[in-house]
């Protein structure tokens, strides 16, 4: 095979922790800009 198991899975891996990454960077700005606009709507 052209691409070994080992290296398809640390890609997978990879990738998966990019995308959770960008997942907590959008939910923190979302959090940060519903504070900033109505503090007490946030909590």
């Amino acid at each position: 095979m052209a691409v070994e198991p080992d290296t398809e899975m640390e890609e997978r891996a990879h990738s998966r922790r990019l995308i959770r990454w960008g997942a907590v960077t959008v939910g923190i700005i979302l959090a940060v800009l519903a504070c900033w606009q109505d503090p007490l709507y946030a909590l």
